[in-house]
């Protein structure tokens, strides 16, 4: 009996009749292989030119599509076409017109030029303190030198006002006839009076030197209290400045990352739509 299918029209004969012999021979593997890879390149092509609008195709008299850049992103010449079926198609590796990412980089932390800024102001409001404690100090220093002076002024003036004191009783008492012992006890009155006013003198000298004393040792507490709160309020700054510098350097890690990701996306789109 005579046989055919869809890839015989000739006729053989065999031993119960004569079958109709194929007029062309089976696709063989390859060209099976090159048949698929063909429709598969059209419909690389057709989805390619869906994600690309820029793109027209075009169709030569025989048959070969052609792909044109119209306009958008710019043509990458070294994607193969996807139509020809021959596995020439592939991904873009950036032509001379591709977009390219940029490289973007986060902030860079400054901590050591702000640690130098504090450190050079810690060493600022020190010397300004040392400035003002040694001009108080050296305030001091003069008013405790005048003291002494001026009290043995005093005290030398006492003793000069009983000596004149003395010398004019002594002449009364001489006019008087008054005997010595009189005279006697008259001078001891006026030496016990010169001692406890010379007394007198040397206690408030006394009591002028120690309260330059106690002004100096306050005013070195103060300065020392100064220092510390300087060195306080120096540190505080310095790390609330730290402190608002890391955080800026971690905002500027993520803002970079976030930006160099829509950086990356936008070169993906240019190479692959």
């Amino acid at each position: 009996m005579a046989a055919t299918d869809k890839f015989h029209s000739r006729t053989t004969t065999t031993g119960t009749g004569t079958v109709a012999a194929p007029n062309a021979s089976p696709l063989s593997a390859a060209e099976t292989a090159q048949k698929n890879a063909q429709e598969m390149g059209a419909a690389l092509r057709a989805a390619y030119a869906e994600r690309v609008p820029s793109l027209q195709e075009t169709t030569t008299n025989s048959g070969t599509v052609n792909v044109t850049n119209t306009g958008g992103f710019p043509a990458d010449p070294t994607i193969g076409d996807p139509a020809a079926g021959d596995g020439s198609y592939r991904a873009s590796s950036g032509g001379s017109n591709a977009y390219k990412a940029a490289t973007l980089r986060a902030a860079t932390s400054q901590a050591d030029y702000i640690n130098a800024m504090y450190d050079a102001n810690e060493q600022r409001r020190k010397a300004a303190l040392e400035t003002a404690y040694d001009a108080n100090v050296a305030t001091l220093d003069r008013q405790s030198a005048t003291i002494a002076p001026q009290y043995q002024q005093a005290a030398n003036a006492a003793a000069a006002q009983s000596a004149v004191a003395q010398a004019a009783f002594n002449e009364r008492a001489a006019a008087a006839g008054m005997n010595t012992g009189a005279g006697s006890q008259a001078a001891l009155a006026q030496n016990n009076a010169l001692v406890s006013s010379i007394s007198a003198i040397r206690q408030a000298e006394s009591e002028a030197l120690a309260d330059v004393e106690a002004k100096r040792a306050d005013l070195a507490a103060q300065y020392q209290k100064a220092i510390a709160d300087a060195i306080a309020a120096n540190e505080a700054d310095r790390a609330l400045a730290l402190y608002n510098e890391a955080i800026r350097v971690d905002e500027s890690m993520v803002t970079t990352a976030a930006n160099q990701a829509t950086e990356n996306f936008r070169a993906w789109q240019a190479k692959y739509g």
